[in-house]
């Protein structure tokens, strides 16, 4: 089943490529639900017999759904519209689904668009599941390049016609002035984005069942060798790979908050986003001299223009005049003497709808508990660093009074305990 050129043209991708994974994303959020308003369906049909699927029950193939119809239809091997049927049966059936998008690879070159962005949305599905695999990461790899190569190519075709009406028309017209620019501007944005994110496959074969990972106490050395580690240094380069990034960072954050891996992969991940969105600004503002050295040494060359270092404490006048899109603080909360200098900073200098997260640690509630997290977390390192330490967690405040100073603040923010000496504020203004 073909799709023709300008059926292709009003897809959002094509119309604004600079939100693509925005898009993307609201697509894949589709998808899950999708699945899971079938497992409920499923969960109440456990009442009713002599139920059977219908070959007339099939979906049509003409939008995108969890069965990949649409794209069993666009190829060639006359198997995959069976492996759709399968899934429309059996919607978390992995195997089968990642059958597809192996049929898909195969004839990935003689495929439209719409059938790479399905391939690539779906095999997404898969990466976001609990249960996650080398393997499906380096599919996702393999599919993302493809439809951001095939998105770049509809995209500088539509550039060069342009052009051509330009070099024609001799006299100049400004909307095809105007169209150039902006067609060349998102042909460079896709273009990044494929150099950016193409990455050689995983080379070995692991598997990770993260619900089992996140109930344990330790991560086993072979699952942070082969499992852990290895897919980090891929899945920050799938930037719809959100829910199992965020699960992933927290099981790391728990079990192995001392190993430098933790940080950085997340320093990874914040730089891909940042060379994508060449457009994003950064001020990072530091009390100590010393570690912006570090950092400002550390720093990538794309980055030096658009990272901005700031030696100062808050409150701080010299951001009177900005207002941010996003604004993250890690560990400062439990230094300050008064806590609201930070919740009046993030509503002074937060734009309306502005992301917010704050990371710091938890109290604990006595100081045997405490003692024992030092022994627990730092018993190996500098008595410095152990002092230091101990100081923080008794400086630090509870739920209840992060909730308090929130309320205080006029700030509708979640607070989460998302580890034993860990709290998380997040949200938007």
């Amino acid at each position: 089943m073909g799709i023709n050129k300008e059926e292709i043209r009003i897809q959002p991708d094509i119309q604004k490529p600079l939100l693509l994974f925005k898009n993307l994303k609201t697509d894949l959020d589709k998808l899950k639900s999708q699945i899971k308003n079938l497992n409920k369906v499923k969960l109440s049909s456990k009442l009713l017999s002599g139920l059977s699927l219908k070959k007339g029950d099939i979906p049509s193939g003409k939008a995108l759904e969890f069965t990949g119809s649409r794209l069993s239809q666009s190829l060639k091997n006359t198997r995959a519209r069976e492996i759709s049927e399968r899934l429309h049966k059996h919607p978390d059936d992995s195997r089968s689904r990642m059958e597809l998008i192996e049929m898909f690879l195969l004839e990935a070159d003689g495929t439209d668009l719409n059938s790479a962005r399905d391939a690539f949305l779906l095999i997404m599905l898969e990466v976001e599941k609990p249960m996650i695999s080398c393997q499906k990461i380096n599919m996702a790899l393999a599919v993302q390049t493809i439809y951001l190569e095939k998105l770049k190519k509809f995209l500088q075709d539509d550039l060069t016609e342009t052009e051509s009406k330009l070099k024609g028309d001799g006299n100049g017209d400004t909307i095809l002035e105007k169209q150039q620019k902006r067609l060349q501007g998102e042909v460079d944005f896709i273009q990044k984005c494929v150099a950016l994110l193409k990455k050689e496959p995983i080379s070995t074969n692991y598997e990770l069942n993260l619900i089992k990972s996140k109930a344990e106490k330790t991560i086993p050395l072979g699952d942070l060798k082969n499992g852990f580690d290895p897919m980090l240094r891929r899945l920050v380069f799938l930037p719809l790979a959100h829910e199992n990034l965020d699960l992933i960072f927290e099981i790391m954050h728990h079990l192995e908050s001392k190993n430098p891996l933790v940080g950085y992969h997340q320093a990874k991940m914040f730089d891909v986003l940042a060379q994508m969105f060449n457009s994003c600004r950064v001020d990072a503002v530091d009390g100590s001299r010393p570690m912006l050295a570090q950092a400002i040494n550390d720093l990538p060359d794309i980055l030096r223009q658009r990272v901005r270092y700031i030696h100062g404490y808050l409150p701080d006048d010299r951001f009177s005049s900005l207002k941010y899109k996003t604004i993250i603080s890690n560990s400062l909360l439990h230094h300050l003497p008064d806590p609201g200098v930070l919740w009046q900073t993030i509503k002074q200098y937060g734009e309306p709808g502005a992301n917010i997260y704050v990371m710091d640690l938890l109290r604990p509630e006595n100081i045997t508990q405490a003692q024992m997290m030092i022994q627990n977390y730092a018993a190996n390192e500098p008595e410095i660093l152990q002092t230091d330490f101990y100081n923080s967690l008794l400086a630090a405040f509870t739920l209840d009074e992060v909730e308090e100073q929130l309320n205080s603040s006029g700030l509708a923010l979640s607070v989460r305990q998302v580890s034993d000496r860990h709290i998380f504020i997040y949200g938007k203004v």
